[in-house]
């Protein structure tokens, strides 16, 4: 109830702040940045308001680079939008891909699992935040010094959106945000240790090291249960590594199990439907109608151009309608996909998983 409670008075005062900021502007802008607001203005405001909200992604998670270069990690890659660069073979590369409900990401990595109990974490994950406020700062000055005018207007609307940004990321609210991680991380040093450990692995299934070869014991899988986003997340490799080891059905009581915690995974509950979903498949198939709601079919659809993970459910839900030409053309899009896949080790992995499936239905394997 607590928990509710904070979560609800967190969401309100983003709302008030956003709608006195919304307010303030409005009230002012006529008075001390223009002279009068017309639609050649409204349509400059407009586009700047696309334009910081742009800039303030892309130097957010520039910023987490830089914390994280000075505090000893190594880059694995960065992404804004779905625009991402990786490093593979010492080279920059560029590549396309999306997560759900994020507008960019930067992985870093610790340079082994022998320091990840005692890697510096806090400049790593605040620095994208005083990089938004700096900005804001940078905005607000230029708004002051410069005439009145849409110049000013301009820096205003820069200045207000990169405060929004950074103080959206900054206050901890339970999706796995900057200011969420950091107190999570405060918390003590097994949580410390928890999520560099998780960088670790994910920096080495983005270098082509299958689930089933990373060493997932030392995440300390047997104590957690999971009550944030950092522990869900430690649990949802357990999910995969079952899942690529074949073993469904142990997958499938973890992921019933993680449901029953909707309170840490607000951004991950669509992810376990479709985990819940191939586990269904795998088995006997009865209560797939009521997993695969239209909800979820419409959540696969949208991540099918860039996830493996989504086009391997669209297969698994056309087997099951019997629609063996779209099964098909998915599983061409699947191959097709393989070849420019950003997270190498995920392609082996899912790979794997899609050869269970199509065995499963009998289908010829790819």
């Amino acid at each position: 109830m607590k928990k509710n409670i904070k979560k609800l008075i967190v969401i309100l005062l983003l709302f008030v702040v956003s709608m006195f900021a919304g307010f303030m502007f409005a009230k002012f802008a006529d008075k001390y940045f223009l002279d009068s607001i017309n639609l050649s203005n409204s349509i400059v405001i407009l586009a700047v308001i696309y334009i910081s909200s742009f800039l303030n992604t892309v130097l957010h998670e520039m910023g987490h680079m830089v914390g994280g270069f000075v505090s000893g990690y190594e880059f694995v890659s960065i992404r804004f939008g779905k625009i991402m660069f990786i490093k593979e073979n010492g080279k920059l590369c560029i590549k396309k891909y999306s997560i759900a409900g994020t507008g960019g990401q930067c992985l870093m990595s610790p340079p082994s699992l022998e320091t990840v109990e005692n890697q510096p974490f806090l400049l790593y994950h605040i620095s994208g935040v005083l990089v938004n406020f700096l900005l804001c700062v940078i905005g607000a000055l230029v708004t002051i010094l410069v005439p009145k005018g849409i110049v000013s207007i301009s820096f205003a609307a820069f200045a207000l959106i990169s405060f929004a940004i950074g103080l959206i990321n900054i206050i901890p609210i339970n999706i796995g945000n900057d200011g969420k991680n950091i107190m999570d991380i405060s918390k003590s040093r097994r949580t410390r240790k928890l999520i560099n450990t998780l960088m670790y692995l994910s920096a080495q299934n983005t270098k082509g090291v299958s689930i089933e070869d990373m060493p997932i014991e030392t995440l300390g899988l047997e104590d957690i249960e999971p009550q944030n986003n950092l522990e869900t997340n430690a649990v949802m490799i357990e999910i995969s590594y079952n899942m690529v080891c074949g073993n469904f059905e142990k997958a499938e009581k973890i992921c019933d199990k993680l449901l029953e915690y909707k309170k840490a995974i607000p951004l991950l509950e669509n992810e376990l439907k479709c985990v819940k979903l191939l586990c269904v498949a795998m088995r006997d198939g009865e209560g797939f109608e009521s997993v695969c709601t239209k909800e979820l079919r419409s959540y696969i659809k949208q991540g099918y151009k860039y996830m493996l993970s989504k086009i391997t459910c669209k297969i698994v839900c056309d087997l099951h309608d019997k629609d063996y030409k779209s099964a098909e053309k998915a599983r061409e899009d699947f191959n097709k996909m393989c070849e420019n896949y950003p997270i190498k080790g995920e392609v082996v992995d899912e790979r794997k998983i899609l050869g269970y499936v199509l065995e499963k239905f009998s289908v010829k394997e790819i």
